[in-house]
């Protein structure tokens, strides 16, 4: 219960809203994707994640810690292609927005 009643401490209070629904904007997520891996499927998934322009951030004898932002397709798609050796853990954001352009007031 600390734990968590301190966490909440640290949230940040929202000072201003604003509804782009409607406005042109440029939207991404971040995911972190920690995959099963043997020699023998390492250099798969190394190239697969190339092809998805992804970076590997961390390296362990029988895992692969990936990068990857873009629009949520992109994620699904590389997730649904990496589920196939295995998923250990995933970690993201959510789609973060801003919009194009100047800022509106």
């Amino acid at each position: 219960m600390e734990q968590a009643r301190k966490q909440l401490d640290k949230i940040i209070d929202v000072i201003k809203l604003y509804d782009i629904t409607e406005e042109s904007l440029v939207d991404r997520e971040l995911a972190l994707i920690k995959v099963k891996t043997t020699p023998a499927t390492r250099n798969e998934i190394i190239q697969l994640v190339d092809v998805f322009r992804a970076n590997i951030v961390d390296v362990a004898a029988d895992s692969l810690i990936v990068e990857v932002t873009g629009d949520e397709d992109k994620l699904i798609s590389l997730l649904k292609l990496l589920s196939t050796f295995g998923i250990k853990e995933i970690a993201r954001t959510g789609r973060l927005a801003m919009t194009r352009g100047m800022p509106s007031a």
